[in-house]
């Protein structure tokens, strides 16, 4: 099993536009270990043992040479770690990104209301049974394409009344199995 990624590993397959690592003992990514994959689209790290993210953790930052690449990741999966921190800038520099599944990891602490305003292009986040209590009313402000949000099985007791305001396209919004007594 791999317990960790890093950059002299990934920097020998530049060419790799699919890249998973799913079902693995994964606990921590080396900064910058993807900044040799610009072509890379779709990386699964599902059913792994990572606990955190930090900022930047997944854009083509080049530390040695203090240089920053543009992401081509399109697909994201990190279902079924042990995620509990989540940092606001965890997914920055992921400006293509079309999919994150964050589905049933423990947040430890509610998710900043900037977490996800730097994915411009975001069409389906799951955060299906993340133990997410609270939705903050600009959570989703920075994703005018989403169309799918998956919320089901959490703590969920109340919504902002503003939530989903900015989501003009949101076409599937799963609220299943949360503590919610009206809407």
């Amino acid at each position: 099993f791999l317990a960790g990624v890093s950059r002299p590993f990934l920097s020998l397959l530049p060419n790799v536009e699919l890249l998973d690592l799913s079902r693995n003992q994964i606990s921590h990514i080396a900064r910058g270990a993807f900044s040799s994959n610009t072509r890379l689209k779709r990386l699964d790290l599902f059913r792994n043992r990572l606990a955190a993210l930090p900022a930047n953790a997944f854009s083509a930052v080049d530390s040695a040479n203090a240089t920053t690449t543009s992401s081509s990741l399109e697909e994201l999966y990190l279902g079924q770690n042990v995620i509990s921190q989540v940092d606001r800038a965890a997914f920055a520099g992921l400006s293509s990104l079309v999919v994150l599944n964050l589905a049933e990891n423990t947040f430890q602490s509610a998710l900043h209301a900037e977490t996800f305003h730097s994915l411009p292009l975001l069409d389906n986040l799951n955060l299906r049974a993340t133990g997410l209590a609270h939705v903050h009313a600009d959570l989703c402000a920075g994703n005018p394409n989403l169309d799918q949000l998956h919320l089901q099985a959490n703590g969920i007791a109340s919504l902002p009344s503003t939530a989903f305001a900015a989501l003009t396209r949101l076409g599937v919004l799963y609220l299943d199995d949360n503590a919610l007594t009206s809407l």
